[in-house]
């Protein structure tokens, strides 16, 4: 069973190793579909930030105030 597994496992392997030429082209629609996406992820981390700043500043400035009675 362990034999078989592995054959099936090395012939997809090597399937997807082994390629040809393709002769493809990424066409505008994609580069704008991309473009897209990375518009979007950054906008949604700027929202993220947004929302959360409060937390975020608080946790920063945690590590800037001095401790009481260290010096």
């Amino acid at each position: 069973m362990k034999h078989l597994i592995f054959s099936i496992f090395l012939f997809g392997f090597l399937f997807l190793i082994v390629t040809h030429e393709a002769y493809a082209y990424i066409d505008p629609g994609t580069g704008s579909y991309i473009f897209q996406l990375i518009m979007a992820g950054l906008f949604g981390v700027a929202f993220t930030v947004k929302i959360f700043w409060r937390n975020i500043r608080a946790f920063f400035s945690n590590f800037r105030k001095p401790k009481e009675g260290r010096w």
